[in-house]
């Protein structure tokens, strides 16, 4: 058990500091390859600077070059990784299912960073992520002998498409749709999951949405109004998440 944990630990934290370096080059529009370096002196880092948690820890959040505070973003998304991680493996185990829904966390956790700051999905993680979550449809459709896992992701983003149409693109955005299709994948056919990650992600949208407002009004801030743009993306991916582990 505790070499499980070993092992579990140490994928999620290297992981987590991949999607890092996924989400940095994203926004200095860069190449995923390539040596790490500060984003403020652009210091090369050395191999101790990038053990992930630790290293951030031990250099109390700056940089050892310009002493320039580091962003807690990335232990922030370090620890969201890690702590998802074991959250999958305790309550599906240790199975493959659960090293699938690990791995997902390379296109989901930056997918819903990126479309919080910037509104958007990347093409370079979106269309992956659907090849790699129909692979996995495929891979049940044989397994089980049943079309069945082909229809879920088709059946989930059609339920995105209806709303997309009916709000006339108001409500949604086509990306959306695109990653509601990934994530049925990932669901399989189940109804009740699928219509509890499609129902859910309206709840968890809203009490986000009333929370801001609330947070704003008691801080006398004007910041965020009803016209303001509220990325969907990452309600679908909690929805999505919740469905999967706790239904």
């Amino acid at each position: 058990m505790f070499l499980q944990f070993i092992i579990i630990f140490g994928l999620s934290a290297t992981l987590g500091s991949y999607i890092n370096v996924l989400i940095y080059r994203r926004s200095f529009k860069s190449s995923a390859s390539g040596r790490s370096r500060c984003t403020s002196c652009k210091k090369v880092l050395k191999a101790g600077e990038l053990i992930p948690i630790f290293s951030y820890l031990i250099q109390k959040g700056k940089c050892t070059g310009c002493k320039k505070k580091i962003s807690k973003r990335y232990i922030f998304i370090e620890i969201l990784t890690i702590l998802s991680t074991l959250i999958i493996f305790i309550i599906l185990g240790f199975s493959l299912y659960s090293f699938l829904l690990t791995a997902s966390l390379l296109f989901v956790i930056p997918l819903a960073v990126i479309d919080i700051a910037e509104l958007e999905f990347p093409s370079f993680l979106l269309f992956p992520f659907v090849y790699f979550s129909f692979a996995y449809s495929v891979y049940m459709s044989i397994k089980t002998f049943s079309f069945l896992p082909l229809v879920a992701p088709f059946l989930f983003a059609s339920a995105f498409f209806l709303l997309y149409v009916i709000t006339q693109k108001r409500g949604i955005g086509f990306g959306d749709i695109i990653l509601a299709f990934s994530l049925g994948g990932l669901i399989g056919f189940d109804i009740y999951k699928l219509a509890f990650a499609f129902i859910g992600s309206f709840w968890i949208g809203t009490l986000v949405y009333l929370s801001i407002m609330f947070y704003q009004k008691y801080k006398k801030l004007k910041t965020f109004d009803r016209k303001t743009q509220v990325p969907f993306g990452p309600f679908i991916i909690l929805s999505t998440f919740i469905s999967i582990l706790f239904l």
